[in-house]
Order: C-alpha cells, then sequence, then structure tokens
C-alpha cells in the first residue's frame, strides 16, 4: 500500500477522479442549458420577431479615446500664485454672459471719433 501525504495513494486517485467526473457533468449540464436558453431565444424570436441589438460593435464606446490627453486639469494661472481670487471676476463675467443673447451682433457706436468729424 502506497502512501502519500499520509493518506493511500488509491484513494486519493479515486477521490481525485470523482472530483472530475462532477466537474466534466457540472460542465455538460451549463452547456446544455446554455443551448436550451437559445432554442427558447430563437423560438421566441421567431414569434415576436427580432430584438434589437443593444451590445455596440467592438470598437465603438461612448469614452472620448484621446491616448495620453489629461482629464480635467487645472492650469495654473499668475494670479492663483499671487493669492488673489479670482471667483469674484469668473462670477461676474458669467452673470454677464447670461445677459447676453447667443444671436447678438455688436455694431460700433455712432459717435463723432469714430466717424472722424
Amino acid at each position: 500500500q502506497f502512501l502519500y501525504d499520509k493518506e493511500p495513494l488509491l484513494r486519493q486517485l479515486e477521490d481525485y477522479t470523482v472530483q472530475r467526473q462532477h466537474r466534466e457533468e457540472e460542465k455538460r449540464r451549463t452547456r446544455e442549458q446554455k443551448k436550451l436558453q437559445e432554442q427558447l431565444a430563437s423560438e421566441k424570436e421567431a414569434v415576436f420577431g427580432s430584438r434589437p441589438n443593444v451590445k455596440k460593435p467592438l470598437g465603438q464606446s461612448n469614452h472620448n479615446t484621446m491616448v495620453g490627453t489629461p482629464v480635467a486639469r487645472r492650469v495654473a494661472t499668475p494670479s492663483g500664485r499671487l493669492g488673489i481670487s479670482g471667483s469674484k471676476e469668473r462670477r461676474d463675467s458669467i452673470r454677464v454672459g447670461g445677459l447676453i443673447p447667443v444671436n447678438f451682433v455688436a455694431l460700433p457706436k455712432d459717435d463723432p471719433v469714430s466717424r472722424g468729424n
């Protein structure tokens, strides 16, 4: 009688073959189940029509795929280094920008200096 890790070698081999058979049965069951699901899906498709494919083809994505471009990096400004807060200026420019219509065209003022008088 041969021992391996203080157990009979034949018993370990038998246990291994039983475990392997169980794994193979499980694989076979999952394959059969997948086949049945595909068959049911194709039958439904034949009855109700095909469902639109929600998966995108490879190579297309919603993400911006610019390689090597940093995302949302802040640029250091001289005013930021000097401790001057630009938040009020930014807030004012947003407020002013909101009042000007999109189709606004700036025309030169009708003053004597611009006419050359």
